[in-house]
């Protein structure tokens, strides 16, 4: 599937949306004195201001220094998380770039190093912070042209990063390749549609070995289907992953985030909703918990342009579009204790086992 596919192919407005089925999510997420551990929970992020409350409804993240009225999306931040990395996406050219909490703040986002020259998307930060991964269009070698995307890594070195080197075989391939996602034992998670999967678009992993990687192979269990599905978050630990998938039975719209928890034999198992509260009619992706496992941060094109009650006036719809909520994406945040109340409706003897 082309990259377009978050932006045109999966446009809201192509299609009806189908009546959801998991209405009854609304009430799990009320249940109190359930939250486990999201694995792999990182440190409290106190210093870069993630305590800060958040909403159980999902909220534009940072708006008018990170949301705005361009297209952002996707979410990446440092282990202790003094540095907030996304992707700004123009419709054909992706750019990354980077905020640091500073003072209290964050800071206005400036392009990394290492984007600006060719079309770069969807970065990924290790849990050592030692190393970013993204999906980018650039050259594979000296003097080649590349029209696809392919998975990069740069290392970190003090303040900067080094030169991205490719991530080669058997991650790479002559498809796309988008969305890396690593676990804190190195496997790597990637989106590709490429020969030997279930079908459509599918979420892809291998493990990593001592001269690089083993045998690349589409996730069993309950996550991919002859549909697409994209844009998988996967926990440090391999406890749960998030993705986006569209045209299922129980989708709200342009595109739904899902999450599909692992049981103790490592298999994946269905995929839930994540319910009203978090989808929209509109298209929502691009899934990322924050290192210390308390935030849910997600992109979605959802918009918020309709009157209540009065015409617009030309000066009032300018404004509008020229803010966050205009319907070019955005970067949200939510409480992610409602992964807590998902993990319960897949796993009802979880409390009993405590």
């Amino acid at each position: 599937m082309n990259r377009n596919h978050v932006i045109c192919q999966l446009d809201p407005s192509t299609r009806n949306p189908p009546a959801p089925i998991f209405a009854a999510l609304l009430v799990a997420s009320l249940l109190a004195g359930c939250t486990q551990n999201q694995g792999g929970r990182g440190p409290d992020l106190t210093a870069s201001g993630t305590n800060r409350a958040v909403s159980s409804v999902p909220m534009p993240f940072e708006p008018g220094v990170i949301s705005t009225a361009v297209n952002e999306r996707d979410a990446a931040m440092t282990p202790d998380g003094s540095e907030f990395y996304f992707s700004i996406w123009s419709g054909s050219f992706g750019t990354i770039a980077m905020s640091r909490y500073v003072g209290g703040e964050w800071t206005m986002p400036e392009v990394v190093e290492f984007s600006g020259e060719y079309s770069d998307l969807e970065p990924f930060i290790t849990e050592d912070g030692q190393q970013i991964y993204f999906a980018s269009t650039r050259p594979i070698g000296p003097g080649a042209e590349t029209d696809d995307f392919n998975i990069w890594v740069a290392d970190r070195a003090g303040n900067a990063w080094t030169e991205p080197r490719l991530v080669e075989d058997p991650v790479y391939s002559t498809e796309n390749e988008y969305y890396p996602s690593v676990t804190a034992a190195g496997m790597l998670y990637f989106t590709s549609k490429r020969e030997g999967g279930v079908g459509g678009e599918d979420i892809w992993r291998v493990a990593p070995t001592d001269s690089g990687y083993g045998i690349a192979e589409a996730v069993t269990g309950g996550v991919n289907t002859e549909r697409d599905e994209f844009n998988a978050f996967v926990a440090p630990d391999e406890s749960y992953l998030i993705f986006s998938s569209w045209g299922r039975e129980d989708g709200l719209g342009g595109g739904d985030l899902y999450v599909s928890f692992a049981d103790d034999s490592g298999t994946f198992g269905p995929a839930l909703n994540l319910g009203s509260t978090i989808n929209s009619s509109n298209l929502d992706y691009s899934p990322y918990v924050s290192p210390d496992g308390a935030h849910l941060f997600f992109s979605s094109r959802r918009a918020n342009l309709h009157s209540a009650s009065d015409r617009w006036k030309y000066d009032e719809l300018r404004a509008a579009l020229s803010a966050p909520g205009n319907g070019a994406g955005d970067i949200f945040r939510v409480d992610a204790s409602v992964l807590d109340s998902l993990r319960l409706m897949s796993d009802p003897g979880r409390l009993q086992r405590g």
